[in-house]
């Protein structure tokens, strides 16, 4: 067996022209294949990776986005003192966070896009401790910082300039980072500022707290549900909550697939007609090696073989193609708060892998009928052929 495919492989450099040409196609469908997961795991990522089990998020009943919740001071009062939230000697771990979507030009002149403007206070600073400010600045009066992928988006965000949004200017005094997490994605400001440049006195969007255990987010919804005051308040995990974000992910795995299953159909027409040339071109070898002993099944085997090898090489191909956009920095609208979330490819070993199986699935399946054709070949008239 050792024999005849060294034999296969030799035919691949024989044939080098349809060989590339049947490689070219198969790396065209793995490359797309990853571009697209890339593009669905950077976003599906900041729902994986934003907060943690003892981080919850307690927002208005009947809405799932900051955007549409409203919680009274009194409320967030009696919700951050329930004994389900852990505290600290400064009290209960809460943040109070007032959530405002602005409009801002690229740096390009573009077409403006949504943003987050989110008013914070230190407590925002202690449950997300990922958040790492250059300088460890914090903002204060019209002072801002924005999460560093941002700046390069929008214009008028990096570090000493003035933006305008609300009734005033505001200084952008530096640029945080938060290891991919959703807050990249944001502008922080003081919370008493934005509160009073939105006239939003005494009401926020929503609270950040850190439970005890992981297992009291039921008992804090149930603690909620008690009081007149907080029976209007519900809470979820923020991870889950981030989760909930990202439903353009998931779409763009849908999409991905088919397309990709569109191009492997022209990937793996292409490496029938390939195999099916080599199969016509070789004839009298074929014919040789039955005579030698070799069955039909061997046969099958070795042509199965050499069309999955051009589509493993396609599929590694495709692999290289594609992980230049690793890491690569874009951003994409968040339809639930209709503001722009960024965020970076992401390639991991596992779609590497796909990709490499689908290159070879591509491949064989497209051989298989020109191999079941080479197999089928009666020995004296391959023999015969010309």
């Amino acid at each position: 067996m050792g024999l005849i495919l060294k034999y296969n492989i030799r035919n691949l450099f024989v044939r080098r022209v349809s060989t590339l040409m049947t490689l070219a196609g198969v790396a065209m469908v793995v490359a797309v294949f990853l571009v697209l997961m890339a593009l669905a795991q950077g976003i599906l990522s900041i729902g994986e990776t934003t907060g943690d089990p003892l981080q919850a998020i307690i927002l208005q009943k009947g809405t799932n986005a900051e955007t549409s919740s409203g919680i009274p001071d009194e409320a967030a009062d009696e919700a951050e003192n329930v004994g389900m939230v852990e505290r600290d000697p400064n009290g209960p771990i809460v943040a109070r966070d007032l959530f405002i979507v602005i409009m801002l030009p690229r740096p390009d002149g573009g077409a403006p896009a949504n943003l987050v403007v989110r008013g914070v206070t230190g407590r925002a600073f202690d449950i997300r401790p990922e958040v790492k400010v250059d300088g460890g600045k914090r903002p204060r009066g019209s002072d801002i910082i924005v999460g560093r992928p941002l700046s390069k988006r929008f214009a008028h965000l990096n570090v000493g300039d003035k933006v305008h949004f609300g009734k005033r200017d505001w200084n952008v005094i530096g640029h945080f980072d938060a290891d991919g997490q959703a807050w990249e994605s944001e502008v922080w400001v003081d919370l008493p500022e934005i509160q009073a440049d939105a006239n939003r006195k005494n009401t926020v969007s929503s609270l950040f707290v850190r439970l005890n255990r992981p297992e009291d987010l039921e008992a804090l919804n149930e603690q909620l549900e008690k009081s007149a005051n907080t029976k209007q308040l519900k809470a979820m995990t923020v991870r889950d909550y981030f989760k909930g974000q990202t439903g353009t992910a998931q779409m763009l795995q849908v999409v991905g697939g088919f397309i990709t299953f569109l191009l492997s159909l022209g990937a793996g027409l292409g490496a029938m007609n390939t195999m099916y040339a080599a199969v016509g071109n070789r004839a009298r070898e074929i014919g040789t090696l039955r005579a030698l002993g070799f069955g039909r099944f061997t046969i099958l085997v070795s042509f199965l073989f050499e069309s999955a090898l051009i589509g493993l090489a396609g599929g590694a191909l495709g692999c290289l193609i594609a992980l230049p956009v690793n890491g690569l920095q874009t951003g994409t609208m968040n339809w639930v708060s209709f503001t722009e979330t960024a965020f970076s490819f992401r390639i991991t070993p596992a779609m590497l892998g796909v990709g490499l199986g689908i290159g070879g699935l591509v491949g064989a399946v497209g051989g298989f009928l020109p191999a079941l054709a080479a197999a089928r070949r009666p020995i004296l008239a391959s023999l015969r052929a010309t």
